[in-house]
């Protein structure tokens, strides 16, 4: 099955790192994602259960209706600029699942031993198909993030903020991201950093104000979708425990693992809670699913440390779990408008 093809051409990759020098692994990464993952997501037919959704929102943007004014500025703009190329929806649509993986792909060229293996190993793995051809913000968003991360490492402060304020462009929820990252830095003892941390505060409510009429527009959306999520809640749950824990025996200082250990639960706990009752809930633990793994990865960079077994294992085996979840709403899309089984190309 296609689908399980692109899993094992993924996991493969962890296997590569143990033979192979740092460039091979790299080539080999972008051309799974030029060869496969790029025709599959962009070449596809009707498939993903939003698909059609964003059908119709690019084709409000086209003919400007009031729809427009509750989707995130970054998308609209972007949708925009894809009008000069084509004016037909499911062209655009398909777009954006090339946008995303050509990010991707920069994203991995630029890449150390740290980020390759994270992107290669947990994030492709456990994202690749939803993100491309499923939640197309919310992919573009992140990975956007993650570059804004890689950046921020590296201590390019302008490219890592124009790298946030396109992640947050896209999706409104990667706000949490931002906190989470805030958190697991920041030492409120220390005089500026009180002074940062109001700043902070004071940008973030500015945000909130200036973004009202998006945010009430997805309270009203998650409102309508409230029901039990309690077992799509738990496969996402599941992997993430399991990093956090695993994180525990990572080779970064005591206080880093303790700090990254109680904001992950605390986070992780609202949003499970909050995803039995409501849609918001279980969109926040998407997001916490490829971040809380991304804080471990800045958190090593920052102290310039390399993975030992135990994060490497468990990026590996929370992936493997999340791809089992992945896969089994994959099969019970059958019968559905958007299923993903069969697969078929737009031609066909």
């Amino acid at each position: 099955m296609i689908y399980i093809f692109g899993y094992i051409l993924l996991f493969i990759t962890a296997l590569f790192f143990k033979r192979n020098k740092l460039i091979t692994v790299k080539t080999y990464s972008v051309l799974v994602i030029l060869f496969f993952f790029i025709p599959i997501a962009a070449f596809r037919g009707d498939i993903g259960t939003d698909t059609e959704t964003y059908f119709r929102i690019v084709n409000s943007l086209i003919n400007n209706d009031i729809l427009t004014n509750a989707i995130e500025p970054g998308f609209t703009i972007t949708t925009s600029f894809l009008l000069y190329i084509t004016s037909d929806a499911e062209i655009i649509v398909r777009m954006y699942s090339l946008i995303f993986f050509s990010l991707v792909m920069y994203y991995i060229i630029k890449s150390d031993s740290n980020e390759l293996y994270y992107i290669m190993c947990f994030y492709a793995p456990t994202v690749f198909y939803q993100y491309s051809m499923n939640g197309l913000r919310i992919g573009i968003s992140s990975i956007f993030f993650l570059l804004f991360l890689q950046n921020l490492a590296r201590k390019e402060k302008i490219k890592s903020a124009l790298l946030g304020s396109l992640s947050a462009s896209f999706h409104l929820s990667i706000v949490l991201a931002f906190i989470s990252v805030w958190l697991s830095q920041i030492k409120l003892l220390v005089k500026s950093n009180l002074i940062i941390s109001v700043l902070f505060i004071f940008i973030l409510g500015l945000i909130v104000y200036l973004a009202e009429e998006q945010i009430q527009f997805k309270l009203d959306s998650y409102g309508e979708l409230t029901q039990n999520l309690s077992l799509s809640g738990l496969g996402l749950f599941i992997p993430i425990i399991l990093v956090n824990i695993l994180a525990l025996k990572s080779r970064l200082s005591k206080i880093q693992r303790q700090k990254l250990f109680y904001i992950s639960n605390i986070l992780l706990l609202l949003s499970y809670f909050l995803s039995i009752y409501t849609y918001a809930g279980l969109r926040f633990l998407d997001v916490l699913r490829f971040l809380l793994p991304a804080l471990i990865l800045y958190s090593h960079q920052k102290e310039e440390l390399l993975y030992n077994k135990y994060t490497r294992s468990s990026f590996v085996i929370s992936a493997l779990i999340s791809a089992i979840f992945t896969f089994r709403n994959i099969v019970s899309t059958i019968g559905t408008e958007g299923a993903y089984l069969p697969y078929y190309f737009y031609w066909e």
